[in-house]
């Protein structure tokens, strides 16, 4: 019985080692198995980020691929555009008057909104579409850039000019005045005119008077500094450190930074061809009013001009647009589309001197009253916002007919970086 128990024994200890051998056995199994599966997922998230997620498109327009890689440098390279933008306003923020930061904490406010990735990315896509629509429908034009124009644009924007820094050729544009009617004569009195303080200037052809009895006798040499010459090696220097920064900072390739340029230059020589027979003159319209918040407070302005009150005081007491409540309400000149519509209506179809009734726009409500209105000639600034004005309308336009196609996936593609560091507040 004795022996028995002995051999019961033994065996049951043999039992335990070949358990424990091969529950560790499972262990390690397990744990090569888990790590392999983890290293397996590294290689195929490296491969999905590296390989293949670049090369998918995000969008398909006409035919024509826009790639994620394509996409994600554009959004990165604009973000980096507006990170400095912002510092560079932060900085300028800190020696301004405080009563005079108003205007620069508003770029800023806008800059952290385009930053938002879906803004940004939206506002991104959009652009690159109507980019492969302006080189299509350019080309169908026979409207090519050449490599010759990429390079002459480049060299511009670094300030190198091979043949002489170019000498402006545009021609000034006088002002456009207009021979005033008795009726608009009495009306614009009723406008104060604004006073400007005299300012003291210096005539570059006007000759240095020099008392000789209080010069001097001694004779002191200047010496004239140098400027070393910018050359063409300067520049290929500083076009690659370009590069490379672009590159190594943001993942932006030579060839990224070069189709955003060939797009630029796309698009000024379309639209060029789409403007060239735009007339150099618009219908205009000269005008002033009185805004307020509601309707009651409209008809009682209204019922105060009828009896004979002053149009300049009135604006002073109720108008609630503080850019040109003091000028009384003036508006200057403008176009057909630089007013909201019901606005615009209005104003384009009363007559001169009269006063409109009360009218309701998201501003407020409105009292117009016409000092002016004629075709008038345009000055260089007026005319090239003229002509973006109608070519974005045409692209509109052009764009309805365009197939194109946004893949599911792309906002999930929008780069966040870089982004802004946290600013101390004001």
């Amino acid at each position: 019985m004795a022996k028995k128990g002995r051999k019961s024994t033994s065996l049951g200890k043999v039992g335990r080692v070949e358990r424990e051998r091969r529950y560790n056995k499972f262990i390690t199994f397990g744990t090569i198995l888990v790590v392999g599966i983890v290293v397996a997922v590294i290689i195929v998230g490296t491969i999905l980020e590296g390989y293949i997620h670049p090369n998918q498109p995000v969008a398909i327009v006409a035919g024509e691929e826009i790639l994620t890689r394509e996409f994600q440098a554009r959004v990165t390279f604009r973000r980096a555009q507006l990170v400095n933008e912002y510092y560079n306003y932060y900085q300028l923020l800190q020696m301004l008057d405080p009563s005079t930061q108003a205007q620069l904490q508003s770029r800023m406010n806008l800059i952290q909104y385009q930053l938002d990735p879906y803004t940004i990315g939206q506002s991104t896509i959009n652009g690159m579409i109507d980019e492969i629509i302006i080189k299509q429908e350019a080309q169908e034009r026979e409207i090519e850039v050449t490599e010759k124009e990429m390079d002459e644009l480049l060299e511009t924007l670094f300030n190198y000019f091979p043949d002489g820094v170019p000498t402006p050729t545009e021609t000034p544009t006088t002002a456009p005045t207009s021979t005033f009617s008795t009726t608009q004569l009495a009306l614009v009195t009723l406008t104060p005119t604004p006073t400007t303080t005299p300012t003291a200037t210096l005539d570059p052809e006007a000759e240095l008077e020099v008392d000789t009895d209080s010069t001097p006798t001694a004779t002191i040499g200047l010496v004239t500094p140098t400027v070393e010459p910018y050359t063409f090696d300067d520049y290929q220097e500083d076009l690659q450190g370009f590069f490379e920064f672009q590159n190594s900072e943001y993942n932006v390739t030579e060839e990224d930074i070069r189709a955003m340029f060939e797009a630029q230059l796309y698009r000024q020589k379309l639209l060029e061809v789409i403007t060239a027979d735009l007339p150099h003159g618009q219908d205009m319209v000269w005008a002033r009013h009185i805004l307020v918040e509601d309707e009651q407070t409209a008809l009682e302005v209204l019922n105060r001009l009828e009896n004979g009150e002053d149009w300049v005081e009135l604006t002073v007491e109720y108008s609630i647009d503080t850019t040109n409540a003091e000028r009384g309400g003036d508006l200057g000149w403008f176009n057909l589309t630089a007013m909201v519509p019901e606005f615009a209506r209005v104003a384009f179809n009363i007559q001169l001197g009269e006063v409109s009734d009360p009218i309701q726009t998201n501003f407020g409500w409105h009292i117009i009253q016409v000092l002016g209105h004629e075709m008038r000639p345009l000055t260089l600034q007026e005319y090239s916002a003229y002509q973006q004005e109608e070519f974005i309308l045409w692209l509109g336009q052009v764009r309805l007919t365009y197939e194109y196609e946004l893949m599911d996936y792309w906002e999930n593609r929008i780069p966040d970086e870089p982004t802004l560091l946290q600013i101390p507040s004001q």
